[in-house]
């Protein structure tokens, strides 16, 4: 049994209603990711103008932080036990750049002075951290 005229003409029209449908969706969705799109296009253009000004601001502000890590590395180094460690490791350096043939390094007194400095910090370095 073949189909007859007005079954094919009904579903043409299903058919065509269906794929005007699809395709309206298509061009929606087409033209919605462009304007997107030109949209993001426009924003960057936009915050790129405007962000030129701040970032010279945020560089200067930048400048003007301290770590706090320095100045405590700094106080601590000045702590009795770092002092110590420190005039030993001088001492070293001292006797050592003194010789001009010598197999002795200092490493042993650094490994020293950074181990109680770095002990001193941890202790002080996370009350100052927000």
């Amino acid at each position: 049994m073949s189909p007859n005229l007005s079954d094919l003409n009904k579903m043409f029209e299903v058919f065509r209603d269906t794929l005007t449908r699809e395709m309206s969706f298509f061009y929606f969705c087409s033209n919605y990711l462009s304007m997107r799109n030109n949209f993001y296009n426009v924003h960057l253009l936009i915050t790129d103008q405007e962000e030129d000004v701040p970032e010279e601001e945020e560089e200067e502000e930048e400048e003007d932080l301290v770590d706090p890590l320095e100045t405590i590395r700094a106080k601590c180094e000045e702590s009795e036990h770092c002092v110590h460690t420190k005039e030993r490791l001088e001492l070293c350096e001292a006797r050592v750049s003194s010789r001009s043939n010598t197999e002795e390094d200092c490493t042993e007194e650094l490994f020293d002075f950074l181990h109680a400095r770095d002990h001193c910090v941890a202790h002080k370095l996370f009350h100052n951290v927000k």
